[in-house]
């Protein structure tokens, strides 16, 4: 079924005149121009995937921030494209879940858990930018007006206008064009977080194996768990992480925070930085594609994975995607994961929503039942089919099933009516 942009329009349409429209820019002798709202980790990838791949023609980015010094952290599964490789800054081999008296310990050396430091990436991208011919940086430019034009793209901005063929936009849904309203049938819940990093008065961390989840905390109206990042043996980060339907205060992330330091039997600590944020959970389809050349990305554009926040490698791929499109003269499509993963993740919040210690049962069950390898490619959304079979067998079966079969009436419901 082709996707439906704000005015219910199909996109598969959309696809295929702006491919049309593209194709005879490349033929021409006029260089294309692209336009990229937002130098953060979707705009700055997608243009370094440009640079990389030689596109031949003007890319333009803006963004409204000039200080890119306090954004955080992302962290995946490697492997990471080169050179973004060698700006990883911590990895480690083996993982940690812990939920009562029971330890579940994961080792993959061969795909480690990598830690990206994102000053450093914006650092290292915007300089790269800044001096690659054909593309321009500006940051303090808020880009206030997006509108079709025929063929081309106006964008009004602080500087003044720009037309374009392209504009990709990874602003939030708010900031571009309206967010659209949650249908009441899906499942939305929010992922609230808060982390200290920590300079601590004794060396009492293993750096060999991160923790991913410790249940052993204070439980709210969803599932909550501490998330540590040991960078040596004195120095971490300590994260308190929530999954519920509404999102917990400051005050109770750090409340968890400073119960596991006493529970490692930590007195003295300096928070020498601390970051906070709060991702939206759920399957809900946002209209990537505001019009025929207008194209989300990034978290906006579907490049965030709803069960478990993580975007790096959704957004990286997504960068490749459209600039592989984009020099072989093909409509772009910002989709970066597939259909099968919205309904596992939808399946996973609706059990949340009504039974979340059961998803703790199943998250336990999972790092503990099934091969390391089988458990990061799904996590990563690259999984086989059998691979998906393993994860279904180690699920508790009664409330995923009965959670399944909600949601295949509401999919299948439209379409027998």
């Amino acid at each position: 079924m082709p996707e439906a942009n704000d005015s219910g329009v199909a996109v598969k349409q959309h696809a295929g005149r702006a491919s049309e429209g593209l194709a005879r820019v490349l033929s021409s002798r006029r260089e294309p121009r692209i336009a990229l709202v937002g130098a953060g980790l979707a705009g700055s990838s997608l243009a370094l995937a440009l640079l990389w791949r030689g596109f031949r023609g003007q890319v333009t980015l803006f963004d409204s921030r000039t200080d890119f010094s306090r954004e955080q952290r992302w962290c995946s599964w490697g492997p990471l494209p080169e050179p973004l490789s060698d700006l990883t800054d911590a990895s480690w081999p083996a993982w940690k879940v812990i939920c009562g008296s029971k330890r579940v310990l994961c080792r993959l050396p061969e795909r480690p858990y990598l830690h990206l430091y994102a000053p450093r990436f914006f650092n290292y991208a915007h300089q790269q930018l800044e001096k690659a011919p054909g593309f321009a940086l500006n940051l303090g430019v808020a880009v206030h007006i997006i509108e079709e034009k025929r063929d081309r793209v106006r964008l009004q901005t602080d500087a003044g206008e720009l037309e374009a063929d392209f504009v990709f936009d990874s602003r939030p849904t708010g900031q571009a064009g309206g967010s659209p309203p949650h249908p009441s049938d899906q499942a939305i819940l929010y992922q609230s977080f808060r982390g200290w990093v920590l300079e601590l008065g004794q060396r009492c961390l293993e750096t060999g194996a991160l923790t991913l989840m410790d249940f052993n905390t204070t439980q709210g109206n969803g599932i909550s768990f501490i998330y540590v990042l040991p960078f040596s043996a004195d120095r971490a980060l300590v994260e308190s992480t929530s999954l519920s339907q509404q999102p917990d205060s400051k005050e109770e992330h750090v409340a968890r925070i400073r119960d596991y330091l006493e529970r490692l039997g930590v007195r003295e600590y300096l928070v020498s930085a601390e970051e906070w944020g709060l991702l939206p959970m759920t399957t809900t389809s946002l209209p990537n594609r505001p019009g025929r050349k207008w194209v989300r990305i990034g978290q906006a554009g579907g490049a965030l994975r709803p069960s478990s926040g993580y975007t790096l490698v959704n957004a990286l791929r997504q960068s490749q995607a459209i600039a592989d499109a984009l020099i072989e003269g093909r409509a772009p499509r910002s989709r970066p994961i597939s259909r099968k993963y919205m309904i596992f993740d939808d399946i996973f919040l609706e059990v949340l929503r009504t039974s979340p210690e059961l998803v703790r049962e199943g998250l336990v069950n999972m790092f503990e039942r099934i091969r390391e390898d089988a458990v990061v490619r799904f996590l990563s959304s690259e999984s086989s089919f059998a691979d998906d079979a393993r994860l279904v067998a180690a699920l508790p079966k009664t409330p995923f099933a009965r959670a399944a079969l909600r949601r295949f009436k509401t999919y299948v419901t439209p379409l027998i009516r």
